[in-house]
């Protein structure tokens, strides 16, 4: 796809010594290949050009330049005028204009919250192919909304594509961004970011020490890491998976924020996955500080961000009570953020009640943490939905008779 002016300059020129060359000697692409010092497929698609353009005089370019200010990506260039990819870039050199998808190229080459946080994501659950330029990010159904999120960082246009994924033997929906650029690819080789890195990714050095690292450390947990409440609801627990020498890169991180460095234990999935796991109020909350410091709505993934808020929340709710020396009753303030029922108000005023939040808000496309702030009485409504947290009662128990 066009990135920008020097893509078509390239094609520009490759077609260019491409059609010369073939004037002179009509051979096959591949020999065409050798003469030109380009790729076979290079060669092949500027062959195609070449035929193409045999067929535009002045009046048909004047013609697709018109098109241009209508038709806004080269699919539909070359559906309206029956030609060639590699042609539409072509003409689009000769007549100075862009079309197609676009992004911000220089987005990993800037020291921001926003580059470092992507960063981050791409180096736990992005790939770089090897043999193309392209970086892509693959996520669950679920987290369509994260991928929306990622083209707003990126000022993109590219679409996220729907995909099917097999793992174990069950097939799981799932969506995908593909963006092409050579210089994305070599800015992410800063933060050590490259192809088949899975088995093998740790921070660079200057990355350790870098005032942005909480940024970094959140994007790569939004991928490989999870907040989850252990049965019965008594303890968050923080887990983090990696190769070995990047978590004991983020132990001696964690001990800064005042962290005991806990066991690193094998995922078992591979001889090359690991997991550290951290639990306990107190301990999580230290992380969870550290990591959402300075972030915002755009670069944190709702989900676990809220289970984890929420979470901690409640237990503020449960402190101890300075007068009786009691702790409150969690059922008796009705804040549970696990129990109870939310009543919605659409925007079209129609009302229903529900149980599940958080199953709400991902159905419907919906922030699940301006949703949560609704609930709360901070914000009076999110996208025209209005929403009311309904107090939590507990079931009665069953009376036992004597007999």
């Amino acid at each position: 796809m066009l990135m920008n002016k020097e893509d078509n300059k390239k094609i520009y020129e490759i077609v260019s010594a491409y059609t010369e060359t073939y004037k002179k000697c009509p051979l096959v692409h591949r020999k065409m290949a050798k003469i030109l010092n380009i790729k076979d497929w290079e060669a092949f698609e500027c062959q195609r050009a070449m035929v193409d353009l045999e067929n535009f005089d002045e009046e048909k370019i004047k013609a697709f330049s018109l098109q241009c200010n209508s038709l806004t990506n080269i699919e539909q260039l070359m559906k309206e005028f029956e030609i060639h990819k590699y042609t539409v870039r072509y003409l689009l050199h000769i007549i100075d204009k862009q079309v197609g998808f676009i992004h911000d190229g220089d987005f990993f080459f800037r020291d921001t919250p926003e580059s470092f946080y992507w960063a981050g994501f791409v180096a736990a659950d992005g790939c770089v192919e090897s043999n193309s330029c392209n970086l892509v990010i693959g996520l669950a159904e679920k987290d369509r909304n994260h991928l929306e999120k990622f083209k707003i960082s990126m000022s993109s246009n590219h679409h996220i594509e729907s995909r099917q994924a097999e793992t174990k033997g069950k097939i799981h929906q799932g969506v995908a961004i593909r963006i092409g650029n050579l210089k994305l690819r070599e800015d992410l080789k800063r933060f050590n970011i490259g192809p088949r890195k899975t088995d093998v990714y740790y921070m660079p050095d200057w990355l350790v020490v870098h005032p942005l690292l909480s940024h970094f450390i959140r994007g790569y947990f939004d991928g490989d890491g999870s907040f989850f409440v252990t049965s019965g609801g008594n303890n968050l627990t923080f887990s983090l998976c990696g190769i070995e020498h990047f978590l004991q890169q983020c132990q001696k991180i964690f001990g800064m924020v005042g962290l005991t460095p806990n066991k690193i234990q094998n995922k078992g999935e591979t001889k090359h996955l690991c997991e550290i796991q951290h639990r306990g109020t107190n301990v999580v909350r230290a992380l969870f500080d550290y990591m959402y410091r300075d972030s915002n709505e755009n670069i944190r993934m709702d989900r676990k961000y809220d289970l984890a808020k929420n979470y901690l929340d409640i237990k503020e709710v449960e402190k101890q009570d300075n007068t009786t020396g009691k702790r409150i009753s969690v059922a008796k303030t009705g804040k549970h953020p696990f129990r109870g029922l939310y009543k919605i108000t659409t925007p079209d005023g129609t009302t229903e009640i529900i149980k599940s939040l958080r199953k709400y808000c991902i159905e419907h496309g919906l922030g699940q943490s301006s949703m949560f702030g609704a609930a709360s009485g901070n914000l009076e409504a999110h996208n025209g939905y209005k929403c009311e947290k309904l107090p939590w009662c507990p079931p009665e128990r069953p009376t036992l008779s004597h007999r």
